[in-house]
């Protein structure tokens, strides 16, 4: 138990401003419009779409970055959060932007679905459950493959300051 806080504890880069945000949008599009349009995770009724599948699909894909520029501006206002960013934040940010999206997704069905019920609780639990699933399925997996790069680029580059140091000549 000691180690899973540990790993939540765990520094982690804050990456949603400037460059770094920019990337991280086109690779999220690119991600989300491939699973969302080529995979097809769930389960699609094409009588019932209004717009073609691309459509739909890209819509779903684009909301998320509105949904995550949004946020970067809001946490982009609290330096001191971000200077101490750690995985536990970056998965209370990943958490409130899946949620908010499948929110947004639900809030979308009357311009995507043609369906009588698109305003159940039942598509509202639907979309924010399905939204949740896939995005921590790759967060995780993207978070967890992040720091073990960025272990192994910090343990590299520490022998190499560890061989630099054994080098210099010794004057005490």
């Amino acid at each position: 138990m000691n180690d899973f806080i540990k790993y939540f504890d765990q520094p982690y880069l804050y990456y949603y401003k400037d460059k770094k945000l920019f990337q991280i949008s086109v690779l999220i599009f690119a991600l989300g419009f491939f699973f969302n349009y080529i995979i097809e995770p769930f389960e699609i009724n094409y009588d019932e779409l209004k717009l073609k599948v691309w459509i739909v699909a890209f819509i779903h894909t684009i909301t998320p970055l509105f949904i995550l520029y949004l946020l970067a501006l809001i946490t982009n206002q609290y330096p001191k959060t971000t200077e101490n960013w750690n995985v536990k934040k970056e998965l209370f940010f990943i958490f409130i932007l899946l949620f908010l999206t499948g929110i947004a997704n639900y809030s979308l069905r009357d311009l995507l679905y043609n369906n009588p019920f698109n305003r159940s609780v039942n598509y509202l639990f639907e979309e924010v459950f399905n939204t949740l699933v896939s995005g921590f399925l790759l967060a995780f997996s993207v978070i967890s493959a992040n720091l073990n790069i960025h272990f192994i680029k910090n343990s590299e580059h520490a022998s190499e300051l560890n061989l630099k140091l054994k080098e210099q000549p010794n004057f005490f």
